[in-house]
Parts: C-alpha cells; structure tokens; sequence
C-alpha cells in the first residue's frame, strides 16, 4: 500500500532497481533509505504541494523498521483524512511549532495540494480497497495453509513423543504415511489441501519413495481439477511435479511430456507468471538429464530471468536456479563463471537464511563436490567440513537426511585420497542414520551399504564387500523395477567385484547387464558409459577377449580425453596405452604404435598428461 501511495506521489518508485539483480536489488531495499517522493516530481509546483505532510505520510507507510510504519491501513487513511482537514499527522514529529503552524493554516490550506491529496485518496479508496481484500484474502489462506500445516506436523510427529508414541520404532515413512492419512481424511480449503498434498509429495520424492509420490500428485490432480478446472495453475503445478518425479526415476523423456503439458496448461497465462520458473527449471533438469547441455542452460536462463522478476522474489528458488545454471556451466568448463555463480548462491543463503542454515550448508556440500570433480581435494574438503559443521549444529545427535548426504560426500572425497580408514567411518555413521530414518529396506540405506562395500573392495576384503553388495541388491530388488536406472550402477559394482575376484565370465554377464539398462536411459557417449567400458575392457583383457577390449577401451578413450575434466584426460590416456597392449598381444605391432604415437603427440600438449607419473611410467 505504502509503495503504491509512493508512486502516485513521485510518479517514480522509492528506489530504481531496473538494472539490479535479484540479490542487488533486495540489498538495497534492505539498506538503503528512499528519498522524499517531493524530489521526484514532475514540476516545481507539485514538488511543493507534495512538501511536509505529504512527504512524511508516503516515508512513514514504507519504513523498514515494522514499529515506525503505519499498523493497519486505517492509520494510513486516517493520516491522509488528517493532513485535508489541516490536522496534525501522526507522520511528522509532534512538536508544538509544528502543531501551531497547522492551526494558523488550517483554513488557508492551498486548493492544488487538498486537490492532490483528495484525488489521491478518491482513488486509493476503489483501488486499495480491492488490494486490500486480496491481500486479505490471501493472508487468510497462508494462515490457513499455516495452521492447517502446523496442526499436520505435530501429529505427524507425535509418534515421536515418548510418552505418547513409540520413539523407537518409528521411522520416517511410516511418520508420513499417518500424517498423508490425516490430510487426506481432513475437510480442508482446497487450495490449503492442495498445498499440502504438493508438499507431502516432494517430500516422498526426496526420500526416493516415488510410486507413494505420484500417486499423491494423481490424487491432487483430480482435487485440482474437480476445483479449479484442467486449465488451473494448480493443475499444470501438477504435471511439473510428475515431471520431476519422472526425471528422479531417469525417465526422461516422460518427464518432459509430463512438462509440456504443463506448459501447454499455462498457454495463456502471463508469461511473467511465477509458475513459469519452476517450469523451466525442471526443462533445464531433463533436458540435462537427455545431455542436452544447451538447451538445459537457456531454460536455466530463462527460470532465473523469470524468478528475478517477481515483485516478491522466492529467495530458495533463485537459490536453487542459480546453483542450476551454475552446474551446467561447470560441465562447459568454464569454472571462473561457475564458481561465481556458486559463490553468489552461498552469498545470498548467508545473507537471508544465516550462517548456520540447511540451505547454507547444502550450498557449501555443493561448492565442495566441484572442487572433489576438478581434483582440487583440500579445498573440496573445507567446503564439505563447513557443511558438516553446520548440519552438526542443527541437528546435533538427531538423525536427519541431510546429515547423512554430507557424510556421504566426505566419505566418497576421503576415498578418493585414499583415506580408507577415515571414510568408512563416514560410510558407517551414514548408514546408522539412514536405518534409524527410513528402516532397514529403503535404498538410501543400500546406497550406504555400497558405499562401505566399495571400501571393503578396496582393501581387497572381498568377502565383506559381496556380502554388503549382496544386502543392497536384495534391497533394490524389494524396491526397484528389473531396469530402474539404479540397477545399472550395481551391476557395474557387482562386476567388478567378480573381476577382482577372478569370476571374469560373471563379471562379463553383470557388465552387460548394466549396459541395457544405460542403454535406455543415457546416450553412450556419456561418461557414465565411458567408466563402464574402462573396467569391462580390463576384464576382457584378464579374459584374453583382446579385440573386445580393444574396442572398449576405445570408447571409454574418445569420451575421456575431450573431458574438460584432468582425472578423465588421466584415464582416457589409460585407456589408450591398454589398448595399444591389446594390439600387442595379438601381434597387431603397428596398430599398437599407431595409438602409441598419437598418444605421445598428445601428452606433449596436454600439461596434466605430460607431468602425470603413471601415465609416462605406462606410455614408456
């Protein structure tokens, strides 16, 4: 209202934000003090008019701090209703001068000034009056939506109570499933119940239970549509939720469908409509998943140009949007622009969220991770510590998924370096938190178990990794379709366990196995399936199957060496010296030279390849 009332002054806002970011611009109105809006006007005369009262009145309904604004709009209104009368208003400061001056000139008041205020206040009373019954209104449903979700969380956590539930056996699922009950039995406000059937289901989403989800997506579909009609934002809501389930699952192409529809739902829609960010950000999340890097960045793009333009810019979306077009440019290369973009995310989660907030330490875990990709472990290290740090703090000896997901991090870092001993304990704390969640068959609890078996494989106790593997996959099996996208890192685990433990004909038929799932779901030029063909070309090699290797290695190779990563320009090199040996042992000489050569003209341009130990110890 005050800001309205501003401009009708100024015929300008309080601050100019039209070449500011999202961040710029919230730092400004959170810092800044606008000017009088007499400074401002258009001409001498309005500036005049506008002088005092007026000025007082427009900075007081938009004061930062809540005690000096006006409480209500009838404080506001009554001010205004004031200054015509040529009373004292409660803007200005109540000294006696200022109090005598507005007696002296109560009847002397000019005709343009009680003509603006009275125009002003003419018009304010249609228009604010609507404004302030859809402000209204929906304050109303946000307190609703609060209540109705404060009332949910305390009964889906009740079983948690001690004395009234049984603390020790219950786990997350089974809390959500009585808390799903009690809003689907409830006679609620459709938008309220609409809001908290999306958020159960993100919810379900996170900890991977997708089909509890979808099905809670398809129930508000139908709530959706018998309320509001298929062409509701509530409805193509919906679809974006399918779609993110369907990219979850890797399926996606569905998800895309799934977004299209949505986008064809919003049709005519304003296109500057907030919904529209969330939309494209999921495009960018599937089109990334299908490798298409630049079509995934200009959606990215274009959330972030829609969040940004919101009047009331959701901070966790811009967040999250940003850290978005921050990976994708991260895979391009181009680490100066992407770390900016990742320091500016954890800059504004500081600045709104605090120091020691979730989202804050999700964004250093983050920061760490690039770093762990780029070889650069110490400072992946400090940014994974920080985020440990801060989870350590919010939920102390509590359980809690994002706890885990940082131990498991490090984990994998310490890992990388090396440092078995400390990773397992990582591995182990992780996976006691992810029992006490979500109970002993949940995947989150085998992705633990395979974390502690690739330990094991490392220490060659061979043993107590396939009898990890053999867990997670029971697990799987209990939860997973034949071919979910999952099933194909585990037969590429489970195949190398087999190699290691010369089992090479097993090792071969879980390799495959791996290879038709992929084979659905990613193109094969991605480096997933490049890490695949490097371990199955060494156990067709170990197999005497040298042609085969060959060709693998091969194809892991010509993914590798255009990384723009080092560790994969280390490994492609690898792999071409490999199968150079495989040419050699079949007596193929010049082949094997050919590759060797092309590979020498290489390291010498390449530093990572040049100064790399192995690599010249292999290539001589």
């Amino acid at each position: 209202l005050g800001i309205i009332f501003y401009e009708l002054l100024a015929e300008a806002s309080p601050f100019n934000l039209s070449d500011c970011t999202a961040y710029e611009a919230e730092q400004i109105i959170l810092t800044k003090h606008p000017d009088k809006p007499s400074s401002k006007a258009s001409s001498k005369q309005k500036a005049q008019a506008i002088r005092g009262d007026l000025n007082a009145i427009a900075l007081k309904a938009i004061r930062k701090e809540p005690k000096r604004r006006y409480r209500m709009a009838t404080e506001f209104l009554e001010d205004l209703n004031h200054y015509l009368d040529g009373l004292p208003v409660s803007a200005r400061t109540n000294s006696f001068r200022y109090r005598a001056s507005k007696f002296t000139a109560r009847h002397k008041k000019s005709l343009t000034a009680s003509a603006i205020a009275l125009m002003l206040i003419i018009g304010l009373s249609g228009y604010y009056t609507l404004r302030i019954a859809e402000e209204r209104d929906h304050a109303k449903v946000e307190a609703l939506k609060a209540q109705n979700t404060k009332e949910i969380l305390v009964n889906i956590f009740k079983a948690n109570d001690p004395i009234s539930g049984d603390a020790e056996t219950a786990t997350l699922p089974k809390l959500l499933e009585n808390g799903t009950k009690n809003v689907l039995q409830r006679n609620l406000d459709p938008e309220v119940k609409i809001e908290l059937l999306f958020t159960l289901s993100t919810i379900y989403q996170n900890i991977s239970d997708f089909d509890k989800a979808r099905q809670l997506v398809d129930t508000t579909l139908k709530f959706s549509n018998r309320h509001f009609g298929s062409n509701a934002v509530t409805t193509a809501r919906g679809h974006i939720k399918l779609g993110g389930i369907a990219y979850d699952l890797g399926n996606y192409e569905e998800g895309k469908e799934e977004l299209i529809t949505s986008k064809k739902i919003l049709a005519d829609k304003n296109p500057s409509h907030p919904v529209y960010s969330t939309l494209y950000h999921h495009l960018g999340f599937v089109e990334e998943g299908m490798s298409n890097y630049d079509s995934a960045k200009v959606y990215f793009q274009k959330a972030l140009n829609n969040v940004t333009q919101q009047t009331r810019v959701d901070t966790a979306l811009y967040i999250d949007i940003i850290k978005s077009l921050g990976r994708t440019i991260h895979r391009e290369g181009d680490y100066k622009t992407a770390d900016s973009l990742m320091f500016k995310a954890l800059k504004t989660s500081e600045h709104f969220n605090g120091k020691n907030d979730a989202v804050t330490a999700s964004i250093a875990g983050d920061i760490g991770l690039y770093y762990m990709t780029r070889a650069k472990y110490d400072s992946s290290r400090i940014y994974y510590q920080q985020s440990l740090d801060i989870k350590n703090k919010l939920y102390n000896k509590n359980p809690h998924p994002n706890h885990s997901a940082t131990l498991t991090n490090l984990g994998v870092l310490e890992s990388y370096v090396g440092n078995n001993a400390v990773a397992e304990s990582l591995f182990t704390q992780a996976l006691t938190i992810d029992t006490k969640l979500y109970g002993n068959d949940h995947p989150y609890v085998a992705f633990s178990k395979g974390h502690l078996a690739s330990i094991y494989f490392e220490k060659k106790q061979y043993e107590k990794a396939k009898q990890l593997r053999e867990e997670q996959l029971t697990i799987y099996q209990n939860n997973y379709e034949p071919d979910h996208y999952n099933m194909a890192g585990f037969y590429h685990e489970y195949g190398n366990l087999f190699s290691a433990t010369s089992e090479y004909q097993k090792a071969h038929s879980y390799y495959k196995e791996s290879e038709n799932i992929y084979s659905k779901y990613i193109s094969e030029n991605d480096d997933t399936f490049a890490k695949l063909y490097e371990d199955w070309a060494l156990n067709d090699y170990k197999m005497k199957r040298y042609q085969e290797a060959i060709e693998k290695f091969r194809k892991a190779a010509d993914t590798f060496i255009p990384s723009k990563y080092d560790e994969y320009k280390v490994r492609g090199a690898k792999c071409l010296i490999n199968a150079a040996k495989s040419h050699a042992a079949l007596d193929q000489i010049n082949q094997a030279e050919d590759i060797l050569e092309k590979l020498k003209s290489h390291m010498d341009t390449t530093t990572v390849l040049a100064q790399n130990e192995d690599i010249q110890t292999l290539y001589n």
